[in-house]
């Protein structure tokens, strides 16, 4: 382990360095965690499997690989991602981005988020 930088946990753990994020990015990410967790009450199974976290389906592109996370550590890293992404891209573009992987200007998921209070 390299100091100040945080272990692996299942394939791979992005680095979060403790920046806090702007109250816009905390109700963005609230969100998303409604989206794909119900709140948080669903974790990603095989992280729960192993006694780690992912509520937000961070990292999880479908083809098995996946990340697991400490506990609010999932929230710490999609936070930084929601921080860095917010700079180039619209609000929707950047769920679609987070979504699907594509930058494209609308897509159901954002539709989904719009709903959410």
């Amino acid at each position: 382990m390299v100091k100040g930088k945080p272990e692996p946990v299942a394939y791979a753990t992005p680095e979060t360095n403790g920046d806090h994020s702007s109250p816009e990015v905390r109700e963005i990410v609230k969100k998303i965690m409604t989206l794909e967790s119900s709140d948080g009450k669903n974790n990603y199974s095989k992280c729960e499997a192993i006694g780690k976290y992912n509520r937000y389906g961070y990292g999880i592109p479908g083809d098995g690989r996946y990340l697991c996370f400490e506990k609010d550590k999932d929230t710490e890293a999609v936070e930084k991602w929601f921080t860095k992404n917010l700079k180039d891209k619209t609000l929707s573009e950047t769920l679609c981005f987070y979504n699907l992987g594509l930058k494209v200007p609308s897509c159901p998921y954002a539709e989904k988020f719009k709903l959410i209070n």
